[in-house]
């Protein structure tokens, strides 16, 4: 869910023995560093890709793959290979055949986020200022 003031006001409404006692630093700082659950990533960095590659399956590789695979890693380079394109991950599906190599790359599509992240989204992370106005609804 996108982040609104009044989403967080619903989230601290809900447990105030958790949240009621605490400041608005020490809140956004629970909810930034507590483990949430596992959340869909936006993006995979082109070093996050290519330390997924195993190397006996890249050498197998035909020069058509490898040429394919370094112009992907070439767009993961400009910030970050966009995981919910279905075309890019079509092409990655056509240069790796199942095995060690796709295995990796999918777990790259899913990550352990904190609170914040699994309840407003990849790299969300609350501030102080956030909690306030949640708090002034």
């Amino acid at each position: 869910m996108a982040y609104t003031h009044a989403a967080l006001r619903a989230l601290l409404d809900a447990s105030p023995a958790t949240y009621g006692a605490m400041g608005d630093a020490e809140v956004a700082t629970y909810f930034n560093t507590q483990p949430g659950a596992n959340i869909d990533v936006q993006t995979v960095s082109a070093a996050d890709m290519q330390a997924a590659v195993d190397i006996g399956e890249y050498i197998g590789l035909t020069d058509a793959q490898r040429s394919g695979w370094l112009t992907l890693l070439t767009v993961a380079a400009d910030g970050g290979f966009p995981v919910a394109n279905t075309a890019l991950r079509a092409q990655i599906a056509a240069i790796w055949a199942p095995g060690t190599t796709r295995t990796n790359l999918v777990a790259l599509q899913t990550k352990s986020g904190t609170l914040a992240e699994q309840e407003f989204g990849d790299g969300f992370a609350l501030s102080h200022l956030q909690v306030a106005a949640a708090r002034a609804l």
